[in-house]
This record gives structure tokens, C-alpha cells and sequence, in this order.
């Protein structure tokens, strides 16, 4: 499958937000992911397109508190939409493959899986 740009999903709670488990899904109290606005600034100036996926976005009150909160921590201008479900697409980032690796290393990775997409 070929994609017609470089586009990379992370989940919302547990890869942007370091909250996992939410009761509500407008009571948003975590705070950010070590190093994610790096990562999403140098993801974006290398022509990434960046998707942020949550289930609490499947109500009203969760879209508006995950976009609210991506402004808050400024973040929202990296990110290209805000969507309920992981969206199909070469690289898929969530809590669980997630590694601590530095933020060079991650770039790597998500460049490789976007060109192991390409080939197939």
C-alpha cells in the first residue's frame, strides 16, 4: 500500500498525554509526553503529517477537551486532525511500542517504517 504522504497517527493517552485511563472523556489532567513537541516539530519540518487518535474523541466532550488540551500544551499546530480511531497509515505510535529511545533514533524508525510501506 502506498500512501500519498508521510503520515504518522499517535495515540492520545499514554504517547502525547501521559494519561492512560480516563473515566470521562473530557477530564483530561495528564500532562505531556516527554519530548513529544520536539518530536512533533521535527516530524512536521520533515513533511510529516501528524494524526492524533483517541477514543474519547468518539464523543463531542472528548473532541473538544483533546483539541482544547493540544492547544493548551501547543501542540495543535503540528497536528493535521483529531479523529476517534487509529487512521490507516505507515506508522502507528501508541503507549505500548513506544520505547525509551532518543528522539534521533525515533526519527530513524518512523522513517524506516514509512519506507518499508512504500516498498510493499
Amino acid at each position: 500500500m502506498i500512501f500519498d504522504k508521510k503520515r504518522v497517527a499517535f495515540c492520545f493517552d499514554g504517547s502525547v498525554s501521559t494519561q492512560v485511563k480516563y473515566d470521562k472523556p473530557d477530564d483530561i489532567s495528564g500532562k505531556t509526553v516527554a519530548g513529544i513537541q520536539m518530536l512533533f516539530q521535527r516530524l512536521y519540518v520533515t513533511g510529516y503529517e501528524i494524526i492524533v487518535f483517541s477514543a474519547r474523541c468518539k464523543q463531542l466532550e472528548g473532541f473538544k477537551a483533546v483539541t482544547h488540551w493540544l492547544c493548551q500544551h501547543c501542540l495543535i499546530e503540528y497536528v493535521t486532525s483529531v479523529i476517534p480511531y487509529a487512521p490507516e497509515c505507515g506508522v502507528v505510535v501508541d503507549r505500548r511500542c513506544v520505547k525509551a529511545v532518543d528522539m534521533q533514533e525515533m526519527i530513524k524508525e518512523i522513517g524506516a517504517k514509512e519506507r518499508r510501506y512504500e516498498e510493499e
